[in-house]
Protein backbone atom coordinates (compact mmCIF):
# COMPACT_ATOMS: atom_id res chain seq x y z
CA UNK A 1 0.00 0.00 0.00
CA UNK A 2 1.47 3.78 -1.07
CA UNK A 3 0.85 6.37 1.39
CA UNK A 4 -1.00 9.20 -1.37
CA UNK A 5 -1.66 12.73 -0.29
CA UNK A 6 -5.40 11.54 0.20
CA UNK A 7 -4.91 8.51 2.03
CA UNK A 8 -2.91 10.51 4.26
CA UNK A 9 -5.37 12.94 4.65
CA UNK A 10 -7.74 10.50 5.06
CA UNK A 11 -5.99 8.89 8.10
CA UNK A 12 -5.13 11.96 9.62
CA UNK A 13 -9.29 13.10 9.45
CA UNK A 14 -9.86 9.51 11.17
CA UNK A 15 -7.67 9.49 13.89
CA UNK A 16 -8.68 13.24 14.50
CA UNK A 17 -12.37 11.85 14.65
CA UNK A 18 -11.38 8.80 16.88
CA UNK A 19 -9.73 11.18 19.37
CA UNK A 20 -12.79 12.80 19.69
CA UNK A 21 -15.43 10.08 20.31
CA UNK A 22 -12.70 9.20 22.69
CA UNK A 23 -13.52 12.83 24.42
CA UNK A 24 -17.23 12.09 23.82
CA UNK A 25 -17.56 8.47 24.98
CA UNK A 26 -18.32 7.69 28.82
CA UNK A 27 -16.20 4.36 27.95
CA UNK A 28 -13.19 3.22 26.75
CA UNK A 29 -13.02 2.53 22.92
CA UNK A 30 -9.83 3.13 21.95
CA UNK A 31 -8.11 -0.04 21.15
CA UNK A 32 -11.69 -0.72 18.69
CA UNK A 33 -12.14 1.87 16.78
CA UNK A 34 -7.84 2.23 16.32
CA UNK A 35 -7.56 -1.51 14.81
CA UNK A 36 -8.29 -0.21 11.47
CA UNK A 37 -6.37 2.76 11.81
CA UNK A 38 -3.16 0.93 12.49
CA UNK A 39 -3.38 -1.99 9.90
CA UNK A 40 -3.31 0.62 7.04
CA UNK A 41 -0.64 2.36 9.13
CA UNK A 42 1.16 -0.55 9.03
CA UNK A 43 0.19 -1.89 5.45
CA UNK A 44 1.71 1.62 4.38
CA UNK A 45 4.75 1.19 6.73
CA UNK A 46 5.52 -2.20 5.81
CA UNK A 47 4.70 -2.40 1.88
CA UNK A 48 1.48 -4.88 2.61
CA UNK A 49 -1.98 -5.89 1.37
CA UNK A 50 -4.82 -5.46 3.45
CA UNK A 51 -6.77 -8.71 3.60
CA UNK A 52 -9.66 -8.57 1.20
CA UNK A 53 -12.28 -9.78 4.17
CA UNK A 54 -11.58 -7.69 7.46
CA UNK A 55 -13.46 -10.91 9.37
CA UNK A 56 -11.35 -13.41 8.19
CA UNK A 57 -10.03 -15.34 10.97
CA UNK A 58 -5.96 -15.32 11.56
CA UNK A 59 -4.85 -12.38 9.99
CA UNK A 60 -5.24 -8.58 8.88
CA UNK A 61 -2.80 -8.36 5.82
CA UNK A 62 -0.17 -10.26 3.38
CA UNK A 63 2.55 -9.77 1.91
CA UNK A 64 1.85 -11.02 -1.81
CA UNK A 65 5.56 -11.56 -3.00
CA UNK A 66 6.89 -13.47 0.05
CA UNK A 67 3.08 -15.27 0.87
CA UNK A 68 3.29 -14.14 4.58
CA UNK A 69 0.59 -13.35 6.41
CA UNK A 70 0.24 -10.80 9.24
CA UNK A 71 -1.71 -10.28 12.71
CA UNK A 72 -2.08 -6.57 13.27
CA UNK A 73 -2.73 -6.04 16.78
CA UNK A 74 -2.75 -2.46 18.69
CA UNK A 75 -2.81 -1.09 21.85
CA UNK A 76 -3.03 2.24 24.26
CA UNK A 77 0.03 2.20 26.73
CA UNK A 78 1.31 3.59 28.77
CA UNK A 79 5.05 3.53 30.11
CA UNK A 80 5.52 0.07 30.75
CA UNK A 81 1.58 -0.51 31.15
CA UNK A 82 0.83 -4.36 31.39
CA UNK A 83 -1.22 -5.03 28.54
CA UNK A 84 -2.27 -8.27 26.69
CA UNK A 85 -2.86 -9.02 22.87
CA UNK A 86 -5.96 -11.53 22.38
CA UNK A 87 -7.34 -13.78 19.91
CA UNK A 88 -4.41 -14.69 18.46
CA UNK A 89 -5.90 -17.64 15.88
CA UNK A 90 -4.27 -20.87 16.14
CA UNK A 91 -4.39 -23.74 13.11
CA UNK A 92 -5.54 -27.09 14.50
CA UNK A 93 -1.98 -28.56 14.45
CA UNK A 94 -0.90 -25.84 17.60
CA UNK A 95 0.92 -23.13 14.81
CA UNK A 96 -0.22 -19.84 14.52
CA UNK A 97 -2.17 -19.01 11.58
CA UNK A 98 -0.13 -16.18 11.01
CA UNK A 99 3.57 -15.92 10.20
CA UNK A 100 4.43 -12.27 12.23
CA UNK A 101 2.48 -10.38 14.88
CA UNK A 102 2.79 -6.61 14.28
CA UNK A 103 2.32 -5.60 17.96
CA UNK A 104 1.81 -1.89 17.89
CA UNK A 105 1.83 0.84 20.99
CA UNK A 106 -0.19 4.07 20.50
CA UNK A 107 -0.32 7.14 23.07
CA UNK A 108 -3.38 8.97 23.74
CA UNK A 109 -2.95 11.16 20.41
CA UNK A 110 -2.87 7.79 18.32
CA UNK A 111 0.71 8.07 17.43
CA UNK A 112 2.92 5.20 17.39
CA UNK A 113 5.53 4.73 20.61
CA UNK A 114 6.65 1.39 19.81
CA UNK A 115 5.66 -1.40 17.07
CA UNK A 116 7.15 -4.97 17.16
CA UNK A 117 7.36 -7.57 14.27
CA UNK A 118 7.22 -11.05 16.10
CA UNK A 119 7.58 -14.07 14.69
CA UNK A 120 5.07 -16.53 15.02
CA UNK A 121 7.09 -18.68 16.84
CA UNK A 122 7.65 -16.45 19.55
CA UNK A 123 3.74 -16.75 20.16
CA UNK A 124 3.78 -20.47 20.34
CA UNK A 125 6.38 -20.49 22.84
CA UNK A 126 4.93 -17.37 25.00
CA UNK A 127 1.95 -17.07 24.24
CA UNK A 128 -0.77 -18.99 26.44
CA UNK A 129 -3.84 -20.80 25.07
CA UNK A 130 -7.20 -21.08 25.59
CA UNK A 131 -9.39 -24.10 26.91
CA UNK A 132 -9.88 -25.08 23.32
CA UNK A 133 -6.76 -24.74 21.64
CA UNK A 134 -8.05 -22.18 18.74
CA UNK A 135 -6.47 -18.50 20.48
CA UNK A 136 -3.49 -17.61 22.30
CA UNK A 137 -3.26 -14.75 24.20
CA UNK A 138 0.39 -12.93 24.71
CA UNK A 139 0.57 -10.73 28.26
CA UNK A 140 2.98 -8.38 27.11
CA UNK A 141 4.49 -7.84 31.11
CA UNK A 142 7.82 -7.84 32.70
CA UNK A 143 9.75 -10.84 32.27
CA UNK A 144 7.73 -11.96 28.86
CA UNK A 145 7.80 -8.68 27.17
CA UNK A 146 11.91 -8.45 28.14
CA UNK A 147 12.35 -12.24 26.62
CA UNK A 148 10.62 -11.81 23.26
CA UNK A 149 12.14 -8.06 22.56
CA UNK A 150 15.42 -9.77 23.72
CA UNK A 151 14.63 -12.55 20.85
CA UNK A 152 16.80 -11.96 17.65
CA UNK A 153 13.75 -12.90 15.72
CA UNK A 154 11.86 -10.30 16.78
CA UNK A 155 12.38 -6.17 15.37
CA UNK A 156 12.00 -3.31 16.83
CA UNK A 157 10.04 -1.34 13.42
CA UNK A 158 8.74 1.83 15.16
CA UNK A 159 11.06 3.92 13.29
CA UNK A 160 9.09 3.01 9.92
CA UNK A 161 5.97 4.36 11.51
Amino acid sequence: MIMTANLKQALEDYRNLTLELNDLAATKIFNSVIGPYAEVLTCVALGLTLAKSQVQSGYDATDEQEKVRYQIKVRHREKDEDVKFEKLKMNPDGTMAFHYLIAIFMDKQHKVTEAYKIPASCIETNGVSDENGKYKTLFWKKPICEKICNDSRVKDITSLY
